[in-house]
């Protein structure tokens, strides 16, 4: 018998990316084995074997088990191959756009943190934002009591389930009434997450907050400067001197955006957060010049 038509074990590991070792382990569990074993009990195999190990390698690395591959290797039809790659490459495509998924929340957060580096901390300026969305939870009175605590837990899972969390910073709505301006008390917070239009217009379970356009009193600020002896501090003595030197009509509630957190450093007076306030300025022009 010639043996010119196959190859070795050696060869056809080196042909198919395939160890030896593994091509071993494969014919001792009947999955897949040589074309001739000689009588000297040397494995040769032939090349019209490869678009096999190939199938059972890619079966393999989309998790596979063994088991199952060797089922329908020993019994495969023409059919059953059509069920099986079509069911594959299915799963193939859903892990594709969960990675894709994760690229872009990494790609996102790199951004994210590269900007907050950049940051001028603790100076005021005026900032013109476009039309934003923001998925949201329902409004809490106290940020860490248990039924708060719930409603986070829900929240993130919704964003998980979903994919809705690709990277932008969270965001703190923070709800004043007449007293709080002054005194930081019995505020009404909602933890949200920036969301595109599209995905806003099709959401039907949970509240979507739209961040009018317009002008914004913003501050960028460090965990040391929001948590002083202690006490969160939603407004800045600056902020909140500028508004009432300059006679400022506040609209609507506090953005508080948390652009470096928990995540990238376990600091919390390394913590950067964006305060922004929607505003209605008496006199445009002073304030456009104070940017």
């Amino acid at each position: 018998m010639s043996f010119k038509e196959y190859m070795n074990i050696s060869e056809f590991a080196k042909i198919s990316g395939t160890s030896r070792r593994n091509l071993l382990y494969y014919d001792e569990i009947g999955l897949f084995s040589p074309a001739i074993v000689n009588e000297k009990g040397y494995r040769y195999y032939s090349i019209r074997q490869f678009n096999t190990l190939d199938t059972i390698n890619i079966l393999k690395s989309l998790g596979m088990p063994l088991k199952e591959i060797k089922a329908f290797i020993e019994t495969r039809t023409p059919e059953q191959a059509i069920e099986l790659f079509s069911k594959q490459e299915q799963k193939i495509l859903s892990e594709m756009k969960r990675l894709a998924y994760c690229r872009k929340t990494l790609k996102t957060r790199i951004w994210r943190i590269k900007e907050a580096l950049t940051f001028e901390l603790q100076t005021l300026f005026l900032q013109e934002v476009p039309e934003e969305y923001f998925l949201a939870t329902e409004r809490v009175q106290y940020m860490e009591d248990k039924t708060a605590m719930k409603i986070y837990f829900d929240f993130f899972s919704t964003l998980s389930e979903h994919r809705l969390d690709v990277g932008y910073p969270m965001c703190n709505v923070i709800y004043l009434d007449s007293d709080a301006f002054e005194t930081d008390k019995d505020n009404r917070y909602q933890l949200t997450q920036k969301i595109s239009k599209t995905k806003a217009q099709k959401n039907k379970s949970n509240e979507i907050i739209v961040k009018p356009a317009g002008y914004y009193l913003t501050e960028y600020r460090s965990g040391l400067d929001v948590y002083t002896a202690d006490q969160y501090e939603v407004i800045s003595p600056r902020m909140k001197a500028y508004i009432a030197e300059n006679n400022l009509q506040i609209h609507g509630p506090v953005w508080e955006f948390w652009w470096l957190d928990d995540t990238v450093t376990k600091n919390q007076n390394e913590h950067i957060y964006q305060t922004s306030i929607h505003i209605h300025p008496v006199n445009p022009d002073i304030l456009l010049n104070q940017e």
